[in-house]
């Protein structure tokens, strides 16, 4: 049986990293819908990406993690990884254990970090963390160790301490962090409501203006605020929208690229190829001429133990 975090925690179970991987993706990039039996961490270091949430096999959400934030997944959640752009990823996973000594025991992140112990109730699917320097240190560490060669860790003394150290440092900074985000509530909503009026408007001609006045607020403190939550400007945000829909319209149309340009929300050919090329790294034409898929294996992921998984094909 898989357990989800707040399994775990009530069985007095310990928290382990168990693998990680440190890869870039381009959008050629293809994965079929999975779960897993860990919780996982994906930090979008550079660029950004997609996931796609899915219950009874339907899709359910779809999330867009920019530069600097952290997807967490909880066990047994079906997801898979959409590329827009070239995205720098590191991911860890965690798996439950009875004590050892690279595992952090869960009782004393429940009964000593108030966070942790909320955060482990809550019971959420997946959830995104914003940047934070608090976090964002300690993840640096954590990976560093994970990833050390075989010939560095023969001089590392009491390594296993060291993760299991590391583990429940990352832990509690990154739950801390969590809840302090969730307590600037009302940012995130007049963000989202700016995300919700773009994407409905996207063939239209939108500006910080019109998007300020919808939300209620002034331009420049809605740049800030979706700067702050989002770490891209509102123009950045309406480009990758665009070229995400052109992406669609450019692998399932028979539409030239102009056309596809304006049906996006372009105003010419030229500014729709030198957006699309800066996101995607080629013209829309060497895109649709180009299409092919490069098949990632676990064994190019993951460079710690591997785990089953439970994946099934979405048409």
């Amino acid at each position: 049986m898989t357990l989800r975090l707040i399994d775990a925690c009530q069985q007095n179970l310990s928290i382990r990293p168990c693998l990680c991987y440190d890869q870039t993706f381009d959008p050629s990039f293809r994965m079929n819908a999975h779960n897993h039996t860990t919780v996982e961490l994906m930090y979008a270091v550079n660029g950004s990406f997609k996931h796609t949430f899915y219950k009874d096999k339907k899709p359910q959400q779809t999330l867009e993690v920019s530069k600097g934030q952290i997807l967490l997944i909880n066990s047994a959640v079906h997801h898979k990884l959409v590329v827009l752009e070239k995205t720098h990823i590191q991911c860890i996973a965690f798996d439950f254990t009875t004590d050892r000594p690279d595992a952090f025991p869960l009782s004393v992140l429940c009964q000593n970090t108030s966070a942790f112990n909320s955060f482990a109730q809550e019971d959420v699917d997946w959830v995104i963390i914003n940047s934070c320097p608090s976090w964002s240190e300690i993840f640096n560490s954590l990976f560093e160790l994970l990833t050390m060669q075989k010939k560095d860790l023969e001089q590392v003394v009491d390594y296993r301490l060291l993760l299991n150290l590391n583990t429940g440092v990352f832990w509690t900074k990154l739950t801390l962090s969590h809840f302090m985000i969730k307590s600037h509530r009302r940012a995130y909503t007049y963000v989202n409501e700016a995300k919700s009026y773009i994407d409905a408007h996207l063939e239209n001609p939108i500006t910080a203006d019109s998007i300020a006045s919808e939300v209620g607020l002034t331009p420049n403190y809605l740049q800030t605020l979706f700067k702050s939550v989002t770490n891209s400007t509102i123009i950045e945000y309406i480009n990758k929208q665009r070229i995400m829909q052109a992406d669609f319209l450019l692998r399932n149309s028979d539409k030239n690229i102009e056309e596809i340009g304006f049906d996006v929300g372009f105003n010419t050919r030229e500014h729709f190829t030198r957006t699309f090329h800066s996101i995607v790294g080629l013209s829309p034409s060497e895109y649709r001429n180009n299409l092919f898929i490069v098949n990632y294996t676990e064994n190019d992921l993951y460079m710690i133990e591997r785990l089953p998984t439970d994946e099934f094909n979405i048409e």
